[in-house]
């Protein structure tokens, strides 16, 4: 009879034990899409293609993430974003000193 319910006592132990090892098994881990890798990529060649190309490549992550909104969850994709941001806002300015006329410039 003792030997009964220490037995007993071990099989109830040993299911919290499993059934608590197997609930922090099944935490949600970030999905990982293999096209943000490859947004990733292209997000680090930014700084070298024409504000166009910027642009587009900003509409086609936004219509990716727009499609599958868990792809926000994917670490790479606070990356991708900041390097959107980081040229966004890049200015060019291009002087072209052939001209023989007068200039002004107003502010």
């Amino acid at each position: 009879m003792i030997i009964n319910t220490l037995h007993r006592r071990f099989v109830f132990v040993f299911i919290v034990f499993l059934a608590s090892f197997l609930c922090l098994s099944c935490q949600k881990e970030a999905f990982r899409y293999p096209e943000m890798q490859a947004y990733y990529a292209e997000s680090c060649q930014l700084p070298i293609v024409s504000s166009d190309s910027i642009t587009r490549f900003a509409h086609k992550v936004d219509a990716f993430v727009a499609a599958y909104p868990d792809a926000k969850a994917d670490p790479l994709y606070p990356g991708i974003r900041e390097n959107i941001q980081k040229v966004w806002f890049r200015l060019t300015i291009t002087v072209n000193d052939e001209w023989d006329g007068e200039t002004f410039i107003y502010f």
